[in-house]
This record gives structure tokens, C-alpha cells and sequence, in this order.
């Protein structure tokens, strides 16, 4: 028995040293340690993301100019300096007020040569803008007559056109006219079916060449 008992002691120690080997050929572990920042561990000295902070969202990028504000932008670049009065009323209305002193002569109903000017560039926008109208307002003198506002504005409707302008594109008040007062182009512009903006040949870029109201022998506005 003790043989067989110093046997089994042998062969103990034997497996024993058989693990010792093995563990101390394999080396020490191979994972990185905390903290290391490797494979997605914080670095040391990394903010810890706030776990309840919303995902950021990217700005959207500015929308298209509508022809509303594209006609206005038009418009102003020609008459900056002038006493015309180009108000917009979102989102379909552009009106324009010009000076009767400047549209017609007391007691006449032909245009004067601003007046003129300005149904030149309202007609380029109506014609780029297939589907906008334009409603004339014109006033009759201090202690004139309905009958001379009407005449005023029947004959903006024909010089617009004669600049390609059809006559159902052109309303004319029928009311009780103003007295005194600007001359009122009040254009209606949708959204929805603008032509796009093309140059004609007569259409110059604003920024190289002077209003063409100036040339008509207006009077800048003073601020």
C-alpha cells in the first residue's frame, strides 16, 4: 500500500508541475487595462458623455426665396432713393405707391414719365411671374371727379399693356375713388406658379446702371 500510495503522490505532483509550465508560457493577459481608451474605453482625461443630452440636429439649410420676395428684391433695387413705396403683404401681395405729383399732371390722365418708368419694371415682374395680377388704384385731384380717376387708371391699364401685359391680368377699382394720394399698384404674386426669372434683352442688372426714374428726372427721396 505504501507503494501504491507514493505512486499516486508522484503522479500528483507531476500534474502539478505540467500547469505551473503552462501558465507561466502563456504570459500575462493580453486586454488592455481600464482606462487605456482602446477599443472604446474613456481616456483618462475624457468628458463622460451625458447619457440624457439630446442627439444634435443639423440647421436645415435656408428655403428658396418665394417670388413674392424675389419681385420685391427686383423692384427695390430699382427704386431705392425714389419716393415710390414698396410694401410687401405676405403671402401673395406686393404694392407699390407712387406720388400722384409723379404719376399725372391736375386735371390730366396722361403718364408722366415716372409713373411710366415704374409700370416698365412692374411689367417685367408680372411677365416672369405667369400667374400674379396686378389691381390699379388711381386717385382723382382735391375736388376732382370720379370720372378722372377712372380715365387715370383705364390708361395705366393700356400703357401696361403695351408692354405685354394682358388686359384680364389688370383690374381697375370700381369703387368710389381716393382723393389725392399715391397711385396704388397692388400685385398679387402666388407661390405656386411663378415662371422662372429670365432677362430679356432690355432687362439690365440694377446694380450696373441708374434707376431708370432718375433718368425721368426725379428727385431722390431724402431720408
Amino acid at each position: 500500500m505504501l507503494s501504491s500510495a507514493t505512486s499516486l503522490l508522484r503522479l500528483a505532483l507531476g500534474l502539478l508541475t505540467v500547469l505551473l509550465v503552462s501558465a507561466c508560457a502563456s504570459g500575462p493577459s493580453s486586454s488592455a487595462p481600464s482606462g487605456s481608451g482602446v477599443f472604446g474605453a474613456p481616456a483618462p482625461n475624457a468628458t463622460p458623455r451625458d447619457p440624457n443630452a439630446a442627439t444634435p440636429v443639423p440647421v436645415p439649410s435656408s428655403p428658396s426665396a418665394t417670388p413674392l420676395a424675389t419681385e420685391q428684391r427686383f423692384l427695390e433695387d430699382w427704386f431705392r432713393g425714389t419716393p415710390v413705396v414698396i410694401a410687401a403683404q405676405p403671402p401673395m401681395t406686393l404694392q407699390l405707391d407712387v406720388p400722384l405729383a409723379n404719376s399725372f399732371d391736375a386735371g390730366k390722365t396722361e403718364i408722366k414719365p415716372a409713373l411710366n418708368a415704374v409700370l416698365d419694371r412692374v411689367a417685367q415682374s408680372l411677365l416672369r411671374q405667369s400667374a400674379a395680377r396686378v389691381h390699379v388704384n388711381a386717385p382723382a385731384d382735391a375736388g376732382g371727379n370720379g370720372g378722372l380717376a377712372q380715365s387715370r387708371a383705364q390708361r395705366v391699364r393700356e400703357a401696361l399693356g403695351s408692354k405685354g401685359i394682358a388686359a384680364t391680368r389688370v383690374a381697375v377699382t370700381e369703387a368710389a375713388p381716393r382723393v389725392g394720394g399715391p397711385v396704388q399698384l397692388r400685385m398679387t404674386i402666388p407661390a405656386n406658379g411663378a415662371q422662372p426669372i429670365a432677362r430679356s434683352k432690355g432687362d439690365v442688372n440694377p446694380t450696373k446702371k441708374a434707376s431708370p426714374v432718375k433718368a425721368a428726372g426725379w428727385t431722390e427721396k431724402k431720408d
